[in-house]
């Protein structure tokens, strides 16, 4: 079953025959495993690249999105155990980063091994409030404009009114993962 849940989660990872380390890729709110798709062509055979795709978008875009970050998290650190067998690192961007951190928590509870590294970037530190001004439940116009100040959601999905009917409930969920986080 475990195999089954983590192959789920990577949907794009590439299998590496002398890997000696896993590099497990968490994506930020909106993103998804693609967005590390092709990382492994600039890390060496002994280092396998393993991107997420979290509920709610992708392959997964059935299955509804997690609101919140510890039950992600705990969904996440389930599914990888049947892939601890190498050393691995994390590495999480954004609300990813959160996941990241959450995730190890969960590995430290249950005497599961840790990471060797846990990298993030674009996200503040845990013991930190969220100052985010973008709120999951905010109107959509205002929902929108927040998109576009943070600059990570193109132009061309923000104008696109299909794309985005698609695209706002999967987003909404993200920040409500962040916007809750404790």
């Amino acid at each position: 079953m475990a195999d089954v849940q983590a192959n789920v989660y990577l949907p794009y990872r590439v299998k590496r025959t002398h890997a000696q380390m896993r590099l497990f890729c968490f994506p930020y709110a909106g993103g998804n495993a693609a967005a590390f798709q092709k990382w492994h062509r600039a890390f060496p055979d002994s280092i396998e690249v393993c991107s997420l795709q979290y509920p709610g978008r992708g392959n997964r875009m059935r299955e509804p999105a997690f609101t919140n970050a510890i039950p992600l998290a705990h969904d996440v650190a389930r599914a990888l155990t049947s892939l601890l067998d190498l050393p691995f690192a994390f590495f999480g961007h954004s609300m990813g980063g959160l996941i990241a951190f959450e995730v190890a928590r969960e590995f430290r509870r249950k005497q599961l091994p840790l990471p060797l590294h846990l990298f993030v970037s674009s996200v503040r530190a845990p013991q930190f409030p969220n100052r985010d001004r973008i709120a999951p439940d905010m109107p959509e116009p205002q929902f929108k404009e927040e998109l576009r100040r943070l600059n990570g959601t193109p132009n061309e999905v923000l104008e696109n009114k299909e794309l985005m009917n698609l695209m706002l409930p999967m987003l909404r969920a993200d920040f409500s993962v962040a916007h809750t986080y404790p």
